[in-house]
């Protein structure tokens, strides 16, 4: 968890991820990263119900990095190589319009973990970022973002996938 704290006070993830004061006190910024590393590290035992995901998440890798301690580069680098990426590819960040005030979780779940699998798959997207805004601002996205049953584990993987697939055939 000090990871995702320190995390959360990036400046350039406050940019991409802008939340209300009143979500800020609430740790609106540590969820979605936890959402971020949870959802990135896979689906294991995720039965619609996120926020006991989530918790599980966090108690089994509090106790990987007490034994592990280099990971914790590792999930910073992770974490930092998406931000960056974001920022280059999607010209609002997490935010659903261009003068948006919040991020999402859904679209900030599809577009991070999406962008985060994709380059693990082709970490070339990096140096040449492809271009997202046909689709992006496009209504089958929006549509695959919205909130209707968003914490179904199909429609979860769905928009995950849809993101990843889409930056992975830009090329």
């Amino acid at each position: 968890m000090s990871l995702v704290i320190e995390l959360a006070k990036n400046p350039k993830f406050i940019e991409l991820a802008p939340v209300s004061k009143k979500r800020a006190l609430e740790r609106e910024g540590e969820e979605l990263i936890t959402r971020f590393f949870a959802y990135g590290d896979g689906f294991e035992n995720y039965k619609d119900r996120p926020a006991e995901f989530h918790f599980q998440y966090v108690q089994k890798m509090n106790l990987e990095f007490e034994q592990n301690t280099s990971r914790k580069d590792l999930y910073k680098n992770r974490f930092l190589n998406m931000t960056e990426f974001v920022a280059k590819v999607f010209p609002w960040g997490f935010r659903r319009t261009k003068k948006g005030k919040a991020s999402p979780h859904s679209r900030f779940e599809a577009i991070s973990v999406g962008s985060y699998l994709a380059l693990c798959e082709n970490p070339k997207l990096l140096d040449v970022p492809p271009n997202v805004e046909e689709w992006h601002e496009g209504k089958e996205f929006f549509e695959i973002t919205g909130a209707d049953g968003a914490n179904a584990i199909k429609r979860l993987k769905g928009r995950i996938h849809f993101v990843r697939d889409h930056l992975l055939s830009e090329q």
